[in-house]
């Protein structure tokens, strides 16, 4: 069952001008923790707890001073969401962790890598993100690149236009070096493409050749 808790100041719920400043605390133990089935998430789904302050009213809402975790990575900093056509978002992320083939997965519904769908030849047919413009800024500590390729001090910008999500400024630490570059997931009339580029300065030849091995 799901533990959903908030306590607060709620105004003219049932009218056009309604408002509120909630703290919210969802899942605190991970009986009551709800879990959502995306692609490349374990079986059973990925379990969610959050502890946050909530501000709404008609214009959107707003997660500050957010605690989450999520699948057992901690993750917080701030989140907003306008309402409208398109959403608007914003906000700013830090985790403990990112596993980039599963949130690929998750953002585009295919499987991640070493599913047993694999990867498809074919233009990802798929409209498994909604219709956003905005930007959020990720940080994590460590970050899962493939299996057999751990990075950290993982940073990048997520620019969301309508139609294409852009990683930007990505950077992190890789093989011994530093990697930077920028990706772009298009969605189009027949699926989505994928495009980037990236380059890696000081990489240790021996990290990588022991990840090509591995």
């Amino acid at each position: 069952s799901l533990d959903l808790r908030a306590s607060g100041v709620v105004r003219s719920l049932a009218s056009e001008e309604r408002s509120g400043a909630l703290d919210v605390v969802i899942g605190p133990s991970p009986a009551t923790q709800p879990r959502f089935v995306l692609p490349g998430a374990p079986a059973g789904g990925t379990a969610i707890a959050l502890k946050s302050a909530l501000k709404f009213d008609p214009a959107g809402l707003r997660f500050d001073n957010m605690q989450a975790n999520i699948g057992g990575a901690d993750v917080s900093g701030r989140l907003g969401i306008g309402f409208g056509k398109p959403t608007v978002i914003d906000g700013d992320l830090k985790a403990e962790a990112i596993d980039l083939p599963s949130l690929f997965a998750a953002a585009t519904g295919l499987h991640a890598p070493g599913e047993k769908a694999g990867w498809s030849e074919t233009p990802f047919a798929t409209s498994a993100w909604p219709s956003m413009i905005g930007a959020v800024t990720v940080s994590a500590a460590r970050a899962s690149m493939l299996a057999s390729i751990p990075a950290t001090k993982l940073r990048f910008g997520l620019r969301f236009t309508g139609h294409d999500v852009v990683a930007e400024a990505i950077e992190a630490d890789l093989f011994g070096g530093r990697m930077s570059g920028e990706a772009t997931l298009r969605r189009g009339g027949d699926g989505i493409g994928l495009s980037g580029r990236f380059a890696l300065r000081d990489a240790a030849a021996t990290q990588i050749m022991a990840a090509e091995n591995s």
